[in-house]
């Protein structure tokens, strides 16, 4: 069996500047930090050759024999497709489970993707790097399943850490941010995360952001500018380097003032059902599969991951 798991992030600034609709022409920026919740993949082989996916948060099994061809619909269409794209046709069973309910703004659907790129890669002993993993996850996702999400959570998922992601039309860059050891244990006990119980399905919220940035909506763009700012204002925040974290707070007030202006732009793909605690953040996880007994139980088809 094969393990590997991807953290969940938070969101402190810029979320929403990372769909293409608004990056590709005005740049984006994104400071997020990823958390001690991780979405988790187990593979391992069938008995009778068969290929199985089990998704434990949503209660679905889906099964196929040998050789048949993997359908890219339905609700595991998105683990279907990032199979089909490493070739994957007999001999593989996929479970996957989270420490966190779907739909509550952590990023999951975009971590399991990671996590199954990054386990898929492992098994089939190729080397990938984590840039590698995000853009291939965010392929998978944006272009072949046409998801009307942002390019943040790929890549939070796959690098791990508390990062500034830049997002150009050329691609994304990831620039960790250095904190002492002080400021970062402050930055984790002045941060709570809290279970609402409530759910929302981003595609929608996505969609309608998506065609007001394409329509130029002057109203949604403005917002998006300042909400970019905010992001460059963190990755700035000298002060809050130097111990001070309520700068950063600030920030996080006014970016959700200029969410609220706006009823398109005051929900990127920040916005959450829950909110952070401190035991939640302190390993700012990472995405490092744990490995036991693997097999090559499928061949790699993938042209965004070669060995070096």
């Amino acid at each position: 069996m094969l393990i590997a798991r991807a953290p969940l992030r938070i969101s402190f600034a810029g979320g929403g500047t990372d769909l293409e609709a608004y990056y590709a022409k005005h740049g984006g920026v994104v400071v997020s930090a990823t958390i001690n919740k991780y979405f988790y993949v187990f593979l391992s082989r069938t008995i009778d050759d068969s290929v199985q996916i089990t998704s434990s948060d949503f209660r679905m099994f889906e099964r196929r024999a040998a050789g048949e061809e993997l359908s890219s619909d339905g609700d595991l269409g998105y683990l279907k497709a990032i199979l089909q794209e490493f070739g994957v046709r007999r001999g593989l069973s996929v479970f996957t489970a989270c420490e966190i309910p779907p739909g509550t703004g952590l990023g999951s659907s975009s971590t399991v993707a990671v996590a199954l790129v990054k386990a898929l890669a492992t098994l089939c002993q190729r080397r990938a790097s984590k840039q590698e993993v995000a853009e291939l996850a965010s392929y998978i996702e944006i272009v072949k399943q046409g998801r009307p999400i942002g390019l943040q959570d790929q890549f939070a998922a796959s690098f791990g850490g508390l990062n500034c992601i830049h997002f150009e039309s050329t691609g994304a860059t990831v620039t960790p941010l250095r904190l002492s050891m002080d400021v970062r244990s402050r930055l984790e006990r002045s941060i709570l995360l809290f279970f609402t119980g409530s759910s929302r399905n981003a595609a929608t919220i996505l969609t309608e952001q998506r065609q007001a940035s394409l329509n130029e909506d002057p109203d949604v763009i403005e917002n998006l500018h300042g909400i970019a700012s905010s992001a460059t204002r963190w990755r700035c925040g000298r002060r809050s380097r130097r111990g001070g974290c309520g700068g950063w707070g600030r920030s996080c007030t006014t970016r959700g003032s200029a969410r609220s202006s706006s009823p398109t732009a005051s929900r990127p793909s920040g916005s959450t059902g829950c909110t952070s605690r401190r035991s939640s953040t302190a390993p700012w996880g990472g995405s490092s599969p744990e490995r036991a007994e693997a097999g090559s139980c499928c061949s790699i088809a993938s042209r965004k991951i070669r060995p070096p």
